[in-house]
């Protein structure tokens, strides 16, 4: 996905495209493959930016609910430098 600030934003609002500000949206998907619109808007509506630092992707935390990223908690502003698998 390329965007005009080199970012992407991820989240359960809509994308850019239909007038929101992520370029990608988060859904929670019920057992019968429908998009569970209720269990979704539990997921932050700005959860997370990654880009491309010096060759390496980064991710910053948006959610002020925080995010675990291989079992370990990172809150609200915390900068991760991502893996192969993470």
């Amino acid at each position: 996905i390329v965007t005009a600030d080199a970012m992407l934003h991820v989240g359960r609002g809509w994308p850019r495209g239909g007038g929101g500000d992520n370029d990608v949206r988060l859904l929670l998907q019920a057992r019968d493959g429908s998009v569970d619109e209720q269990a979704s808007a539990l997921i932050s509506r700005r959860h997370f930016d990654v880009w491309i630092e010096n060759e390496r992707p980064m991710l910053r935390v948006a959610s002020t609910n925080g995010l675990r990223i291989n079992m370990k908690a990172h809150g609200v502003d915390s900068l991760v430098p991502l893996a192969d698998g993470d």
